[in-house]
């Protein structure tokens, strides 16, 4: 009698343990072991508390070898911008907007304000703004209290939708303030990543204070100054010079640069608390991109 190999499907584990053990039936020498492929089945496993951060897809697949698991395989979700995922703070996430053939990866650190975190400048570090264009482009994870998403990042995630961009002021011993920039939008590399927005609106149902903290992309009403339209500059693909002259990466309007000043205890901002417009010193500064709707992908103007 030639060899010949036969599946057998058993209803209970006890069943499939006693077959295992069988090396002879019905007087016929034989080989039980099992099937490769048919026996095993893939499952994901939820880990909100980060409970296997720290281990190996080997040690990971090693302990659990008891409860029949035979691998593991690690993987991100995939989404358009940071409101879609779980938000754990310090989790990296796959970003891939619609429309991009790219994607990117990207610290979602905000799990209830439903906003995808642009920068965060904390000056507890002293600052240093002075980034090439290509890490103004890609984008800077965080080192020294400042990190910046990146500007093709913004560019492509304000082409899938409308977003309005949100900062939020940290001033010691003052009222924070928040304001919006409406339909901020950002442009490509080949037009220099210069920003535009609709409209400027403090936030005061949130914090009332925030009537006090004036248009600083707009110069606070100095049009040289004034940054809808302006492109990024970085010191070694400056703009007037005004990258240089302030020592940071940003948008510059040619004429004038810009009315914020870069300093290593962090982004002075225009604020008129008294009837005079001065420039304050602001403790932490988060800046974030809301969406407000998204467009679908057949009406994507690429």
């Amino acid at each position: 009698m030639g060899v010949r190999d036969e599946g057998r499907e058993c209803a209970r584990r006890k069943q499939s343990a006693n077959l295992l053990k069988l090396n002879e039936f019905v007087n016929i020498k034989d080989v039980v072991s099992v099937h490769e492929t048919l026996n095993s089945c893939k499952g994901i496993v939820l880990d909100r508390a980060h409970c296997l951060s720290g281990m190996s897809e080997y040690l990971i697949s090693k302990e659990l070898e008891q409860q029949s698991v035979t691998a593991a395989k690690r993987f991100t979700f995939k989404k358009d911008d940071c409101i879609e995922t779980p938000q754990v703070v310090g989790e990296l996430y796959l970003i891939q907007p619609l429309g991009s053939h790219s994607e990117f990866e990207w610290t979602c650190t905000s799990p209830t304000a439903n906003y995808t975190e642009v920068s965060t400048i904390d000056t507890t570090y002293s600052l240093d703004y002075a980034i090439t264009w290509q890490q103004i482009k890609l984008g800077v994870l965080m080192f020294q209290g400042f990190y910046i998403l990146g500007a093709e990042i913004m560019h492509k995630l304000t082409t899938q939708g409308r977003y309005d961009l949100m900062m939020v002021f940290i001033v010691t011993g003052k009222p924070f303030g928040q304001v919006y920039y409406r339909n901020f939008r950002v442009d490509s590399e080949a037009e220099g990543y210069a920003c535009h927005w609709d409209l400027f609106q403090p936030d005061t149902t949130i914090l009332p204070a925030s009537y006090d903290y004036m248009d600083g992309l707009a110069g606070a009403g100095d049009p040289n100054k004034n940054l809808n339209g302006a492109r990024v500059g970085t010191y070694d693909k400056d703009i007037s010079g005004c990258a240089n002259a302030n020592n940071a990466a940003w948008w510059y309007n040619p004429l004038g640069c810009t009315g914020l000043k870069f300093e290593s205890n962090g982004i002075h901002w225009p604020t008129n608390r008294t009837g005079t417009v001065v420039l304050e010193p602001v403790y932490a500064t988060i800046i974030g991109m809301k969406p407000v709707y998204w467009y679908v992908e057949d009406d994507l103007v690429l």
